[in-house]
């Protein structure tokens, strides 16, 4: 069942963004700019202990979250 769910959703993406080429590659282009950034602040994190580096990244997963539900779901 999973599966089907799973696989109904990349299905519907795929005809999304062949319906919309330009707006998924702007956002396959952000996306990729999001991933950099996040390597970049993983990078910064190095040198902090592991439990400084294990908080820091705790407050910045739920900093992400908040922002994105703010700013996609509202």
């Amino acid at each position: 069942m999973t599966a089907e769910i799973a696989l109904s959703l990349i299905s519907k993406t795929i005809e999304i963004q062949k319906k919309y080429p330009e707006t998924a590659k702007k956002i396959d282009n952000l996306q990729a700019r999001l991933l950099e950034t996040l390597e970049e602040i993983r990078r910064e994190l190095e040198g902090f202990n592991e439990r400084e580096r294990e908080i820091f990244t705790v407050s910045i997963i739920n900093f992400i979250h908040e922002k994105t539900d703010e700013t996609l779901l509202d």
